[in-house]
């Protein structure tokens, strides 16, 4: 076995150790995988509901604007996650509080490699939709995929929603930061100018 580990590229062997610690970093919290598989299920179902009780048309049209739309998201996701795990706005964290917000960071990075993913398998089915359909040989099964297609487009929706959500708590933890660093520095002025004002007073005669 180890001389087959041996072959394997690095980047897989770092890939799969990321997503090793990006998964403990969401399971710290209770019931981390149910909630995880909970919050993936439910949207995916709707959509695929919402395309049976409607009976929506999908037309070649519709598919290439899904393909542009969540690809452009896609692009965002990754620089959003850049973005992310910045560490500005943490110099006036102690040490319990930097846990923390490492702890937040994590999870945040989790989320939005699920968002990631979901995007993904909306790009895989929607391609495969419009290959199936462009197809001579394939016929109708492009039909079947529909719903499922319809499925992912509801998940990209609401794990899109959520980003908004995820890009305020980082500024809103950049801010308070800069906040609380202006209050210290602006309190340590006024302390050392009462001490200089103490020493003034204490020099007179």
């Amino acid at each position: 076995m180890k001389w087959v580990i041996a072959f394997v590229p690095d980047e897989w062997i770092s890939a799969a150790r990321a997503f090793k610690e990006i998964w403990l970093a969401s399971s710290k919290t209770r019931h981390a995988p149910v909630k995880t598989v909970v919050g993936l299920a439910l949207p995916f179902a709707a959509g695929i509901g919402i395309h049976r009780i409607c009976k929506v048309n999908v037309s070649a049209d519709f598919i290439q604007g899904v393909l542009t739309v969540v690809g452009v998201l896609a692009g965002f996701v990754v620089t959003l996650m850049l973005f992310t795990g910045g560490t500005s706005g943490t110099e006036i964290l102690n040490h319990d509080e930097a846990r923390r917000y490492a702890s937040k960071t994590y999870y945040l990075l989790f989320s939005q490699t699920v968002t990631l993913a979901s995007y993904l398998i909306c790009l895989i089915l929607a391609s495969t939709w419009l290959f199936m359909n462009k197809g001579s040989t394939y016929g109708t099964a492009y039909l079947y995929v529909a719903p499922f297609l319809f499925g992912s487009i509801a998940l990209a929706v609401v794990r899109t929603v959520l980003l908004p959500a995820q890009i305020f708590e980082r500024h809103h933890f950049a801010i308070e930061s800069m906040v609380e660093t202006k209050a210290s520095e602006e309190n340590k002025k006024l302390e050392d100018a009462q001490k200089a004002l103490h020493e003034l007073r204490s020099q007179r005669p």
